[in-house]
């Protein structure tokens, strides 16, 4: 095949899964994001601090492995701009491979006011003086400068990896660039308030949380949907999915506090999906069966659920209309045989691609090197390609 051919098979397999369609074979997806920089040959520090070396990285993963779509291509951690900004977001450690994202705060739930009667002016007096310690009247313009250059270099290099990708090996971009909506639950909880925050609030000022997240609807979320609702109806075939979300509040949250913080958005977005015909990709980090009644009632096709600890077998059971993406455990491609992770890419393929709707992937973000060994990876993807059951 030529790259244009290879790119049309591959969205038309991954589209086809999600649909749940029966494509005459299941996509196979990469969730690594780390691992592949070690894979390479490369200390995180050295790809994290240059785009050439990460290019490398992304050429050397796709390569090697043939996957038909990238959940990511280099660009999960913008670690040049937050090193610019003085953030200590990042903690790099070569020595024992490994990188630690701080849990950051910008605010404590009592300065809950001053977001609501004025969000910018919020985190310019508030959020960022919070953030970094340097911030202020004396600030040095030439820092901010300097950071905002690191951000164009990060945005320039995110275009020209996924050019790359699709121009040089027929990989199609995960995402349409269509409106986002994101929760702002999830805002609050990962940027503003924090998990301790935005759990105390919930418990001792439900008023107060819900006056923040009104807000933050209404200069973000709210737009973000109006602007899905305006699409044409239909997929966009030149990309993997229409939208994608994320999840992690919901680990944080008991079913009815769930029911009053979460669903309220998360319900709308899904209806739109519905309605605009379209496939979005959730990637729900923790635990998300206890809350499956929130995805039940919506048609084959609509959603694709990553999901993180739930078992897929029990998920492909009790939300049959839901596309998977997963069912590849890290901790046997890092620790097992080569013929036990074919056995369970196996069971994976026979018992939930049967009726069309997974794709194949890990179950983390592939992150450490323990998460896989290349020859384990290398099997249990060329095993699927070929597999048809």
């Amino acid at each position: 095949m030529t790259n244009e051919e290879l790119l049309a098979d591959r969205i038309n397999i991954v589209r086809g899964a999600a649909n749940m369609a029966h494509p005459y074979r299941i996509p196979v997806v990469s969730f690594f994001v780390t691992w592949k920089i070690l894979d390479a040959g490369y200390k995180l520090s050295e790809a994290l601090e240059s785009y050439d070396v990460m290019e490398k990285v992304m050429r050397h993963h796709q390569e090697t492995y043939n996957f038909d779509m990238l959940n990511d291509v280099g660009i999960r951690n913008p670690y040049r701009f937050a090193k610019a900004m003085g953030s200590n977001t990042y903690e790099v450690n070569d020595e024992n491979e490994s990188l630690f994202v701080h849990d950051i705060h910008i605010a404590e739930p009592e300065q809950y006011k001053k977001l609501t009667e004025n969000y910018f002016k919020f985190l310019w007096e508030v959020g960022l003086p919070n953030k970094f310690d340097w911030w202020g009247e004396e600030t040095d313009i030439s820092r901010i400068q300097g950071a905002i250059g690191e951000m164009m270099g990060f945005m320039g290099f995110s275009g020209k990896i996924n050019m790359i990708m699709t121009k040089e090996y027929g990989l199609p971009p995960r995402v349409a660039p269509n409106p986002l909506p994101q929760m702002s639950i999830e805002n609050v909880l990962g940027f503003i308030f924090g998990i301790k925050g935005t759990s105390t609030m919930m418990r001792r000022n439900k008023e107060g949380l819900h006056e923040v997240l009104n807000t933050m609807d209404a200069m973000f979320y709210t737009p973000a949907l109006m602007g899905m609702k305006n699409l044409p109806e239909g997929q966009n075939r030149g990309f993997c999915y229409d939208s994608l979300l994320a999840m992690l509040a919901h680990n944080f949250m008991s079913p009815s506090q769930f029911e009053e913080f979460y669903l309220p958005s998360l319900k709308p977005y899904m209806d739109v999906m519905q309605e605009k015909k379209m496939n979005g990709l959730i990637f729900t980090e923790g635990n998300i069966l206890r809350f499956k009644d929130a995805f039940k009632d919506y048609e084959k096709g609509v959603l694709t659920l990553l999901p993180e600890n739930d078992d897929v077998f029990e998920m492909h059971r009790e939300l049959p209309n839901v596309s998977i993406m997963g069912g590849m455990p890290c901790s046997l491609l890092g620790h097992g045989t080569k013929e036990e992770c074919i056995d369970r890419a196996k069971k994976v393929c026979d018992e939930i691609g049967c009726d069309g709707g997974l794709l194949f992937s890990q179950d983390k973000m592939g992150s450490y090197r323990n998460d896989a060994t290349p020859e384990n990876l290398k099997a249990v993807n060329d095993f699927v390609r070929e597999y048809r059951g």
